[in-house]
């Protein structure tokens, strides 16, 4: 009897290794097809957003698994995390994101007096330039010193104008300027002799423009390479949405080449040196002025 009952025990015992084992089988594939499934799952979209720190906390169906973006903004305050529950962690994490405000970046109200020229503004000034056909012993003559050869990146920083009548001067117009979105170069610096130390303190364009468009208004404008001289003229008055009446303009640079031979070259500087016309300093606005004064006085008997 002793030996019937040691049997059914040990076949029970053994009955309960096996099931304990199927058990344990059973539930180790279901984790694999669980971790299968959340795999499939991440790999069918590709391109979903991650969702920041603020958001995930925020999530009522954030798992235990999910990570947090370590990159977010948090408080440098240490916590003890070890001893709360997840809830309690993620509360409190929460209460330690910093939520900065977007930062407004400060607007620049534009000079009104200076603007980019509208094709509009640029065509009504262009038609204000007219060659003048007949020579007059009154006239004005205009130089300009500029940061460079372009008028659309380079600016005026020395004007000077002469006036004459019945072939006299009577008066002269002379003011640096000072640059306001271009450099002045060590290059220009060595042509002109202008510094930035003597252009500092000098006004801005906005301010010397209107008062020498008054000076040449209603004169014949007589200038050496007068295209160059013109063209920086129109774009300040383009800049500073100023309306000019048509100017009369009698060009030096042709009408040596027309009436002066024997000459090494056209250029003003050569010119004052070959034909004698005078010492004044070359590339100074003014000193150009009576330079270009004497020659066109020149040209002016040899047209009679």
């Amino acid at each position: 009897m002793m030996s019937v009952i040691l049997w059914l025990v040990g076949i029970a015992f053994a009955l309960f290794v096996i099931f304990a084992i199927i058990g344990a089988i059973i539930e180790r594939k279901e984790a694999q097809q669980k971790q299968q499934q959340v795999t499939t799952k991440k790999v069918n979209c590709p391109n979903k957003p991650a969702k920041s720190l603020v958001q995930k906390l925020r999530d009522p169906d954030l798992k235990q698994s999910e990570p947090l973006d370590s990159k977010a903004p948090i408080n440098d305050e240490k916590v003890d995390f070890s001893k709360k529950s997840h809830n309690q962690q993620l509360k409190e994490i929460l209460d330690m994101v910093v939520e900065t405000p977007p930062v407004k970046e400060p607007t620049v109200e534009p000079d009104i007096r200076f603007v980019t020229p509208h094709i509009e503004h640029r065509q009504a000034n262009r038609s204000r330039y007219i060659k003048a056909r007949k020579l007059s012993s009154a006239f004005t003559v205009i130089d300009f010193e500029t940061t460079g050869l372009s008028p659309e990146t380079s600016e005026i920083i020395q004007i000077g104008a002469v006036k004459y009548a019945d072939g006299k001067i009577v008066d002269t117009f002379s003011s640096y300027i000072k640059p306001q979105f271009s450099k002045l170069s060590s290059r220009i610096t060595n042509i002109t002799g202008i510094t930035e130390d003597m252009l500092v303190d000098a006004p801005i364009i906005q301010d010397v423009l209107p008062k020498f468009i008054e000076y040449i208004k209603c004169q014949t404008l007589v200038a050496h390479n007068a295209s160059f001289d013109m063209k920086f003229l129109f774009s300040a008055c383009d800049r500073c949405q100023i309306n000019t009446d048509r100017f009369r303009v009698i060009d030096t640079l042709f009408l040596s080449r027309r009436l002066i031979g024997g000459v090494t070259n056209y250029k003003l500087e050569t010119l004052k040196k070959e034909l004698g016309l005078g010492t004044y300093k070359s590339h100074d606005a003014l000193g150009d002025c009576y330079t270009t004064g004497i020659l066109y006085l020149n040209c002016y008997q040899k047209a009679q």
